[in-house]
């Protein structure tokens, strides 16, 4: 078989990014003790981005919860944020997140969308944020919300 071909080599990484960044998501998830479908959490929601009018794709939406922008190692996690905030507007009332997470797989960032504070892994405990995942109506697991806890204190 030849080799693939430059324009074959980047398709194919970045269709294994984006199935990568769906593992991680859904695993990330899994900490927490929320099982991403039974969640509603689902991948590439179409979604209109206010700055431009133009159609996107939404990496990770948990309606009501959690919005999660996802980018290849190394890329701008700021920018990553706008593009999450830019799909606000296009959401329903009721599927307006409570956090946007963003990621570039060795990073990651937590955003409470309603002040704009913005947390990123170089910060101290930016997992705090998200512990809110673990509580019982965010459909954690009494399991997970012990782990999450004993994390924080460690």
């Amino acid at each position: 078989m030849p080799p693939l071909g430059p324009s074959r080599q980047i398709g194919k990484t970045r269709r294994e990014s984006g199935q990568e960044a769906q593992t991680f998501w859904t695993e990330f998830l899994a900490v927490f003790g929320i099982h991403r479908r039974r969640a509603h959490a689902a991948f590439d929601r179409h979604a209109r981005r206010l700055s431009t009018g133009g159609p996107g794709f939404i990496d990770l939406i948990w309606p009501g919860m959690v919005l999660a922008e996802h980018k290849s190692a190394g890329e701008d996690l700021e920018a990553a944020a706008d593009q999450a905030l830019d799909y606000l507007d296009s959401l329903p009332d009721l599927d307006l997140p409570r956090l946007i997470l963003v990621s570039d797989f060795a990073r990651i960032g937590v955003m409470d969308p309603s002040s704009r504070l913005r947390v990123w892994q170089k910060d101290r405990d930016p997992f705090g944020r998200a512990a809110f995942l673990s509580h019982p109506k965010a459909g954690g697991s009494q399991d997970s919300r012990r782990s999450a806890t004993a994390a924080r204190a460690g």
